[in-house]
């Protein structure tokens, strides 16, 4: 009887443990990589989200690929950059032709500024060639005759004609005798004391002057008066 116990405890030391039934399909999910999740949402693969046709050599330089890629993309920058070198070409061409013709233009004017200013100067010009002319008669008849009264009524003659030559052109002479001087006509040459004239009175005329319409062409010039001395 003892014998049994014994031999019974003796079999029950060797009695192997229960295997415990594990799922496969959890072991599967648990061993794989979990991954990192971001407000509460699982961050996408990188390799998923990469580009198509991106490969693990780009430098991510931006600089497009050698081939014919590049030259389709290099071809609207030539085309863009030959259209602004005409632009140039053109405007530097209108540039040439516009300064060619303002130095027409010029010339031209000058020409024209020119023969106006010879028309006028010859038109006016012509009008004293009539008193020139009876200049040499009154000469002439002068050396011939020998008459000083004869040479006088002349050169009152010549006078009268180059005076209205001189009108024509709108010349008159200032008329200064016995005026108050007056700096913007008269140019004083001398002063005198004079009791019997207001002090600045012109006493005498030593040059005539003349103007052409408001135009001072010569000052007269005279001499005046000035208080005499005490």
């Amino acid at each position: 009887m003892n014998s049994r116990k014994k031999k019974s405890r003796g079999t029950r030391a060797f009695r192997q443990p229960a295997v415990m039934q594990v799922d496969a399909d959890a072991m599967i999910e648990d061993s794989a990589p979990k991954k990192e999740e971001k407000d509460g949402k699982p961050v996408e693969d990188i390799t998923e989200d990469a580009p198509a046709g991106e490969s693990a050599g780009n430098t991510g330089s931006g600089a497009p690929a050698s081939g014919p890629e590049a030259e389709e993309a290099a071809a609207p920058e030539k085309s863009e950059l030959e259209t602004l070198r005409g632009e140039r070409d053109a405007y530097l061409d209108l540039a040439r032709r516009e300064r060619a013709d303002f130095d027409n233009y010029r010339k031209r004017m000058q020409r024209e500024m020119a023969e106006m200013k010879r028309a006028s100067l010859g038109a006016f010009l012509r009008e004293f060639f009539g008193p020139l002319d009876d200049m040499d008669r009154v000469l002439q008849e002068s050396a011939k005759s020998g008459d000083a009264e004869s040479l006088i009524q002349g050169v009152r003659i010549m006078e009268e004609n180059f005076w209205r030559a001189l009108a024509k052109a709108g010349v008159t002479r200032i008329d200064a005798a016995g005026k108050q001087f007056d700096p913007g006509l008269h140019e004083a040459m001398a002063a005198v004391p004079s009791a019997d004239a207001p002090p600045n009175t012109i006493l005498e005329v030593y040059e005539n002057g003349y103007r052409l319409d408001d135009f001072i062409l010569r000052p007269a010039r005279v001499i005046v008066s000035r208080t005499p001395d005490e």
